[in-house]
């Protein structure tokens, strides 16, 4: 099964001349409070813990060389929700559709409907995963700080067993 991930790529400047070392700190902070963030915002018809809901299939991962991190949406309907659809035929044969062309098709809940096809309306954009990225800059913020401050409070540890006080 291919893995498919949905991502929001955003730019932070503030991040720009932060050293590597601060970053990797920071990340792992920035990636849980994202990831807080995306499954609050994504929608939750299914509820988060259904296995097919698009918030309990959101994910993180930072990259080990790089101080790089990315908070996903891996549920392979998420792009659909995040930029809408628009009106459509589920035909069988028409499009990207994998049953032969004039197969019947059973509509779901009601077991005595059957047809050939039918006509989906499109459905509106529902922006969760940027929506998610427009509320992570004091996140990045609060966590550039707190690693920051970890990161000077373990120097100056190490300056002073250095000078042996």
């Amino acid at each position: 099964m291919a893995r498919r991930a949905f991502r929001i790529y955003g730019d932070y400047p503030e991040l720009l001349g932060v050293p590597d070392a601060i970053k990797r700190l920071a990340l792992p902070g920035i990636l849980k409070e994202g990831k807080a963030i995306a499954q609050a915002e994504a929608p939750t018809l299914r509820g988060l813990s259904s296995s097919k809901s698009i918030a309990s299939r959101i994910t993180t991962g930072m990259e080990k060389d790089f101080a790089v991190g990315h908070i996903r949406a891996r549920a392979p309907h998420s792009h659909l929700i995040e930029f809408g659809t628009r009106a459509h035929s589920l035909a069988s044969g028409s499009g990207k559709s994998k049953k032969a062309k004039g197969k019947a098709m059973l509509i779901k809940g009601d077991p005595n409907i059957i047809r050939r096809g039918a006509w989906h309306p499109g459905s509106k954009a529902n922006p969760f995963m940027h929506r998610t990225e427009e509320q992570l800059p004091p996140v990045v913020d609060k966590e550039l700080l707190r690693a920051g401050n970890q990161a000077l409070t373990a120097s100056l540890r190490k300056v002073d067993d250095w000078l042996g006080d």
